[in-house]
């Protein structure tokens, strides 16, 4: 007998996009409507790690 399949939660249902809520005329939402991001990604990807900085040793 394996696991329950998860249902999803009705919440997702009716939850908002980020960009629904937050205020468009705010300077910071018209700047990151600006950017050409993915030019961006292609300038400073190589510096992006996916899996983040290595743990700390003990």
């Amino acid at each position: 007998m394996g696991p329950k399949p998860t249902m999803p939660s009705s919440g997702d249902l009716y939850r908002s996009r980020l960009d629904q809520i937050l205020d468009q005329r705010h300077e910071l939402f018209r700047l990151a409507t600006l950017i050409d991001w993915h030019r961006f990604n292609q300038k400073f990807g190589r510096f992006y790690r996916p899996l983040g900085l290595p743990n700390l040793p003990g």
